[in-house]
């Protein structure tokens, strides 16, 4: 059901006596834990708001009895308590707060304001994002409901919220920044001009002179500070300047998009982000992603360059002027290598040109088989996890690496264990139908930046993938474009700064590599390295020229664009969205057509989804009108999720990519999932199945280092407050906002949502926010457990015991979140008892 306004307003006399009793804090987290259950109850309109209070009581007794904790976690911040409005043809549907990762704008502007920013999505009713149907006109209607919000504000409560900005990302998901006047301490009077106007100047730029006459152009800039950073910043000095390093004909630029740094900062950034890490000196990235004023884009280390803080910037990062940002912002760390995976639209590339469908059917039987296997061992399961990206946010992966430090290579027994790979394997198993996502052995997908040296040579690449054993591969061979030297010669630069995990690229030739790749560049581009040399079997029979990729021509207005000109790109941007349409489009025709991804109409569609992409920037949309129309039946693989394939509108596809697909059965997968009652867990799943050898393996341990210590009175608390919010995540991140079907714990802790639903983008979205929320959350648990510096190990490791003990007793009584807390102490525990058996080494080692 829906809540009206008289029933709002008979809730308020309730709600006021819960904050009087138990503080604002809980209320808030009550009301989100309400505001789902509400939607589900069926009842009689004649008695509606004796309904709704019920449904408050009930839920305020649930949160009781999973503990009052009004006190937060420890606070992130890197954070930001995010408010949200979804507004859809109808309605407007209030939520959060939420944490999510915060910007350059929130960070100064929103410290102490966080309520005065609001994050509006623009969506159907049924919470997924608008659809195109060329067969009814709904612009008008939509033009109609978007933008009055945009161009003149969206009032709440009585507080008025004007549009601000967005970042790129967030554009892609339909979802912008708002915000209201306020008055700040330090700031004084801030509203959405201030903001704008204190971000640096977009006119009457030398190096582009169009910027501010393109409303898209003007708000992708403006999208740069809004662009989710790590908390640690650095203040820094001016910057050297250099310029590009260009070919001959000066049409393209080799250099694009990246910079470089010293290996002193390299050092110093992962260090302050990572005070607590167990690295030592030399394990940190050789390369981040950075935003620096007016500027954006890759650094990588110049063993050349010297001291503390020094960081070069080329001419084509710098994208408007901010003389008065003197902060080095960090987007991401390059630390680690990505696995390197095949798609759908790799694969039929791939059968077009030539290669055999029984090798890639051999990659994906071979996939299948080790998720299959991933409930025998420990290992096997902790390679799902890694591959998939599975399990991170509780670090499941690591814990496992240190249970079989203690001897123990299953854990077959527990129950619960075995439901979490239930779920990994059910996610691992969808993401092959339903995506062809076939992990490819010693292939790898690295950020590309640019050979400061000038040492490779025309079309060369380097690659040094350091793994995290510690070994070290350097990748050689031919590809189509490219030769990969390998070992670095003695005495070379790459010898001395090997760049680890990143892909170096010559500045040498005709053209730029990444050009002639989809028209990529170095300011944070990821590229595929698969080494011929290793895999002969996936080398194409046909090569093609590459693209030229040319960038779209701007839609530029005869005046400078004002922030109503951005509201309207960002209006007919919603609308106009089509690049998930244009590339699925593409999938289908190559599959009908005899001619596969040659056909003509294919050739048409890969220009139009490059205007796609470039439209962001251009302001200029794909029309359409252009886009050819679906001719029936379909290939069996296009169906939705939700939908069983009829031989009236679809055809068994003979392509790889069909039989790849219709090779996977998920059915008998999908009976064996978890429930999604909050109190699933069993009372028996836990403790009585939990395995004796690793409870007598970790006691016996720890034993010499605990017996002396009494119990800390707060981990009970601090377990109330992991399951309250862990329900909360539960309810936040199903697929529908109608629907008050919690995730299951298991869901949770994988990472991943097993409900299926006809737009799958929706599912990746809701999972990476659930990541992200668990992410946080345990973190805050982890962080206090192991306390600030002036805490002893032993302490820590007899909190992290006591907890681990609390979550098997929680277990027996089906609390929610016993299994997840459970896992998360075990972690911190074997963290700290190799600390703790590591720091007593030293003496000895001296």
């Amino acid at each position: 059901m829906d809540i009206d306004t008289t029933e709002l307003l008979g809730l308020l006399p309730r709600v006021d006596e819960l904050v009087n009793s138990y503080g604002s804090l809980y209320v808030v987290d009550l009301l989100k834990t309400f505001s789902k259950r509400v939607h589900s109850l069926i009842h009689d309109r004649r008695d509606t708001l004796n309904v709704v209070i019920s449904c408050l009581d009930s839920c305020h007794e649930e949160v009781m009895k999973l503990g009052n904790s009004t006190s937060p976690l420890l606070v992130d911040e890197a954070l930001c308590q995010t408010f949200h409005a979804m507004v859809t043809p109808t309605t407007i549907l209030l939520t959060g707060p939420f944490p999510e990762r915060s910007n350059r704008v929130i960070r100064r502007y929103g410290k102490r304001n966080e309520d005065n920013f609001l994050r509006v999505e623009f969506r159907e009713e049924d919470g997924l994002q608008y659809r195109l149907d060329r067969d009814v006109n709904g612009r008008a209607s939509l033009r109609y409901r978007i933008s009055p919000i945009l161009k003149e504000k969206i009032v709440i409560a009585g507080r008025s919220f004007d549009f601000l900005a967005y970042s790129q990302s967030a554009l892609r998901e339909h979802s912008v920044w708002f915000c209201r006047p306020f008055v700040d301490s330090d700031l004084g009077e801030v509203d959405a001009a201030r903001i704008i106007q204190d971000l640096g100047t977009f006119d009457n730029l030398s190096y582009d002179k169009e910027l501010i006459n393109c409303p898209a152009r003007y708000a992708a800039r403006l999208s740069q500070a809004f662009t989710a950073t790590e908390a640690a910043t650095f203040r820094v000095e001016e910057p050297q300047i250099r310029k590009d390093i260009k070919t001959n004909d000066k049409q393209y630029i080799f250099t694009d998009g990246c910079g470089c740094m010293s290996e002193d900062f390299a050092r110093e950034i992962w260090q302050t982000m990572h005070p607590k890490g167990r690295d030592s000196e030399e394990d940190f990235p050789r390369a981040y992603q950075i935003r620096y004023a007016g500027s954006k884009g890759m650094l990588s280390v110049d063993y050349k360059l010297k001291g503390s803080r020094t960081f070069v910037v080329r001419l084509s990062m710098i994208k408007f002027d901010a003389p008065e940002a003197k902060e080095i912002e960090i987007v991401r760390g390059i630390k680690n290598p990505t696995p390197y995976y095949f798609n759908r639209p790799l694969i039929m590339l791939l059968e077009g040109l030539g290669v055999n469908y029984d090798v890639l059917q051999h990659f994906q039987d071979k996939a299948v088989a080790k998720t299959q296997d991933a409930t025998l061992a420990l290992q096997d399961a902790i390679d799902l996890l890694e591959n998939h990206g599975l399990g991170s946010s509780f670090r499941l992966p690591s814990t496992m690496q240190n249970i079989i430090q203690l001897g123990i290579d299953a854990l077959q027994s527990d129950a619960f264990y075995g439901r979490l790979l239930r779920v990994a394997v059910y996610h691992a198993l969808r993401d092959l139908k339903n995506n062809a996502r076939i992990p490819i052995p010693d292939a790898w997908t690295l950020v590309g930046v640019a050979d400061e040296h000038n040492f490779l040579g025309k079309n060369e690449i380097f690659a040094c993938i350091k793994k995290s054993d510690g070994k070290m591969i350097y990748l050689e061979g031919d590809v189509q474009v490219v030769s990969a030297i390998g070992r670095p010669p003695k005495g070379s630069c790459f010898e001395v700064e090997s760049l680890q995990n990143t892909v170096v690229f010559s500045t040498k030739g005709n053209r730029p590599i990444p050009s002639c790749l989809g028209g990529g560049d170095l300011d944070g581009d990821i590229y595929n390295l698969l080494p011929l040399a290793v895999h002969k079997s996936l080398t194409p029979l046909r090569y093609f020229k590459p693209g030229k990729y040319t960038s779209g021509e701007r839609k530029c207005l005869d005046k400078p664009s004002t922030m109503k000109d951005v509201a309207d790109f960002v209006m007919e941007y919603i609308i106009s969205d089509v690049i998930g349409l244009v590339a699925n489009r593409w999938l289908v025709i190559a599959d009908q057509s005899q001619f596969g991804i040659q056909d003509r109409v294919c050739l048409r569609l890969a220009q139009l989804h490059s205007d796609a992409v470039d439209y962001p920037k251009t302001g200029n949309p794909v029309s359409v009108a252009e886009i050819p129309k679906l001719k029936f039946p379909l290939p069996d693989w296009s169906a939705p999720e939700t939908v069983d394939p009829d031989p009236v509108n679809y055809y068994p596809s003979q392509s790889a990519v069909g039989r790849l697909s219709r090779a996977i059965d998920l059915r008998q997968h999908e009976s064996s999932l978890p429930g999604h009652a909050p109190c699933d867990v069993s009372a028996d799943s836990m403790v009585s199945t939990m395995n004796p050898r690793l409870v007598e393996a970790v006691r016996e341990r720890i034993s010499g280092y605990i017996d002396d210590l009494k119990p800390d009175v707060l981990i009970e608390d601090l377990f109330q407050r992991f399951s309250t919010r862990l329900l909360q995540i539960a309810y936040e991140c199903n697929l529908y906002h109608r629907n008050a079907k919690p995730l299951s714990e298991e869901e949770i802790m994988i990472g991943t949502i097993t409900q299926k639903t006809p737009q799958p983008r929706m599912r990746k979205e809701k999972i990476s926010k659930l990541r992200e929320s668990t992410d946080v959350l345990v973190r805050q648990v982890r962080e206090a457990l192991e306390g600030d510096e002036s805490k002893p190990v032993k302490r820590y490791l007899r909190d992290a015991w006591d907890a681990w003990n609390l979550s098997m007793t929680e277990s027996t009584k089906g609390r929610f979140g016993a299994g997840g807390f459970g896992w998360v102490a075990l972690g911190a525990l074997l963290n700290a008892m190799v600390t703790l058996e590591e720091t007593e080494k030293e003496p000895s080692s001296s």
